[in-house]
């Protein structure tokens, strides 16, 4: 089985096998954080998110996963809108660089 380690050095680490691996892996740690949904109007949730990127970027890489009861570890997705936002990498991008 692979580890989080081994999908995060693929040449495509997004993959749809990387999805379901992260869906079905055990607890958070220093490179998985799960996330049940975002506020997109939340300067508090987006500080947070903010804050968990940097610590992937600054460390060995790491996943954020949305969509994610984090507690229970159940996929209860995402509204649409919270969903077009953080898929548009340039539109996270900006918001993210503003919170830096």
């Amino acid at each position: 089985m692979p580890s989080i380690q081994d999908h995060l050095q693929r040449e495509d680490p997004l993959t749809q096998e990387t999805a379901m691996f992260l869906a079905n892996y055990d607890e958070e740690n220093d490179r998985v954080d799960y996330k049940q949904t975002i506020d997109l109007h939340s300067e508090k949730d987006w500080l947070e998110i903010t804050k968990d990127i940097s610590a992937f970027a600054n460390t060995y890489g790491g996943y954020l996963v949305f969509g994610i009861n984090d507690t229970e570890r159940k996929v209860v997705g995402l509204p649409r809108d919270i969903a077009n936002t953080i898929r548009d990498a340039n539109n996270l991008q900006q918001k993210i660089n503003s919170h830096l």
